[in-house]
Formats: C-alpha cells, sequence, structure tokens
C-alpha cells in the first residue's frame, strides 16, 4: 500500500492507493495543515484497516507552493520514511493535478500577485517547464487546451510519475521561487 501526502495548497490531499484500489481525501485548509494532516492520516489508515506498518511507500508532493504547507508536509513524510524505514518518492504538486487528464493540460496553483506556479503537461509528462508565471500570460499559452486549478482537483494517483528520494535528509521543498521576491 502507498500513502500518499500533499500539502502544498490550500487543500490537504491525503490518499493510500494501490493497483485499482484508492482512497482519497481531500479537505480545503484554512492554514490549519500542521493541525490537520496527521489526523486525517490517522482517518484514512482506520478507514482502510491499516497501519503505519503496512505502508510500502510513501510519495510527498513537493511543491510549488505554499511555503509552511510544503514544510509540513515534508516534515511528516520525511519522519515517517526515517523512522519506519519506508521508501519516500517525491513528485511535482503540479504534475499530480496533471493526473486528472490524458493529453495536453494546463496546470496552475495561485502564487498571489497575479502570478501562478504553472506547467504544461502532455501524457503526465513536462512539456512547458515548471515556472512561476504572470497568470494572463500562462492562461495566454493555454488558449487551446483545458488548465486545471486545485479546486478542480480529481486525481489519478497510479499515473503519478515519482522520483525515489535516496537521501531523505536533504529532500527540499520545490518552491520555483527566488528569494526576495
Amino acid at each position: 500500500m502507498k500513502l500518499f501526502i500533499d500539502t502544498a495548497t490550500n487543500y490537504l490531499i491525503v490518499g493510500v492507493f494501490k493497483d485499482n484500489f484508492k482512497d482519497l481525501i481531500v479537505k480545503e485548509g484554512h492554514n490549519d495543515h500542521s493541525k490537520t494532516l496527521m489526523v486525517e492520516i490517522e482517518k484514512i489508515l482506520k478507514k482502510n484497516s491499516l497501519k503505519i506498518d503496512d505502508i510500502e511507500k510513501i510519495i510527498i508532493g513537493v511543491g510549488p507552493g505554499s511555503y509552511t504547507g510544503v514544510r509540513i508536509g515534508l516534515t511528516v513524510a520525511k519522519v515517517f520514511s526515517i523512522f519506519k524505514k519506508i521508501p519516500l518518492y517525491k513528485v511535482s504538486t503540479l504534475a499530480v493535478l496533471a493526473t486528472k487528464t490524458d493529453g495536453r493540460i494546463g496546470v496552475m496553483i495561485n502564487a498571489h500577485r497575479e502570478r501562478v506556479f504553472s506547467a504544461v503537461y502532455e501524457n503526465n509528462k513536462v512539456v512547458i517547464e515548471e515556472k512561476i508565471r504572470n497568470t494572463k500570460e500562462f492562461l495566454n499559452i493555454c488558449k487551446d487546451f483545458a488548465v486545471i486549478t486545485v479546486e478542480n482537483i480529481d486525481l489519478d494517483l497510479n499515473k503519478l510519475i515519482t522520483e525515489e528520494v535516496l537521501d531523505v535528509h536533504k529532500l527540499s521543498p520545490n518552491y520555483l521561487r527566488e528569494w526576495g521576491e
């Protein structure tokens, strides 16, 4: 069984999945992921008669997104990985949102000040790099195909293209921002 965690946006996403089975909790937060993440992990494990020792792989969304949100999810995933010796895999939060559909799709997350964290994917592969962009410019890039935002989440966790984290201690968030912005 795989445990999925993403806290990079105002939505807390926790899921367990294996093969064709998926159970997902998507909960809109109010700057409270630090209070609710462990509660939601415990709920989903209990609902599926699982214990943390039943988890064979942890997949963590590393952003881009909220600085604090990403750090909360990373901390929990790293602690489970280190202390329970569970392999940890990372995935871009934008790539997670892109699993909604096949074909070409624009994905964006609000970065405030009329900017978005954004990328374009085709069949779950990046075709226009992840970058922080002006919202209007990104929507113009995507004028010929659909754009997905975190507000219309419908994830297919089996489509995730993840990367194993070989040194858990060195895993850091994907902020996409330059310091001082």
